[in-house]
């Protein structure tokens, strides 16, 4: 799909009215008002974003944009359409730190592009094929193959009750 712009839609007209809808969403990272307290949006997932309140609570809580803070455990939402103003954008090094101490609290592992672990290099092997696999080692390619063989077991299972099912209908309105 060709890029318009923010601009223009798919059709390459002006718009506006979508490009000012667009301009002002909150973007993870900057602290908004919303029911009357501060808030960082951590993502936006389009209707809500996924965000911390600020207040002044210290004790096992993180500093945001030097003069409020938040309890990293506390991750909660807020309706997009109720966020109001934007206060600030903080620093990107500032946004992921905070980030980091989210999935600390949260016990989440944050898997980055340069972070290869075991089970990205399976997938990677898997789209390379067989001889991107073999390349992995042997414990790869096993851990491959007994991740098939699960799958393939429970689709196995999966067809053997739709066959039941079917052979069941057929014996009903045979029979009857």
């Amino acid at each position: 799909m060709a890029d318009y712009g923010l601009h223009k839609n798919s059709e390459g007209y002006a718009d506006p009215t979508a490009y000012e809808a667009i301009r002002g969403m909150a973007k993870p990272g900057e602290v908004w008002k919303y029911k009357g307290r501060e808030v960082l949006i951590v993502k936006n997932q389009g209707s809500y974003s996924n965000i911390l309140q600020l207040g002044d609570y210290k004790k096992g809580s993180v500093c945001v944009g030097g003069r409020l803070y938040a309890q990293p455990g506390m991750l909660s939402y807020a309706f997009n359409d109720l966020l109001t103003e934007r206060v600030e954008t903080l620093a990107a090094d500032d946004f992921n730190e905070i980030v980091q101490e989210v999935a600390d609290a949260l016990e989440l592992r944050l898997v980055h592009e340069e972070d290869k672990t075991v089970g990205q290099s399976i997938a990677d092997g898997l789209r390379k094929g067989f001889d991107g696999v073999r390349q992995l080692g042997f414990s790869a390619e096993n851990e491959i193959l007994k991740t098939e063989n699960t799958f393939l077991k429970a689709q196995n299972v999966m067809l053997q009750n739709m066959y039941n099912e079917l052979l069941a209908k057929v014996i009903a309105k045979v029979g009857a």
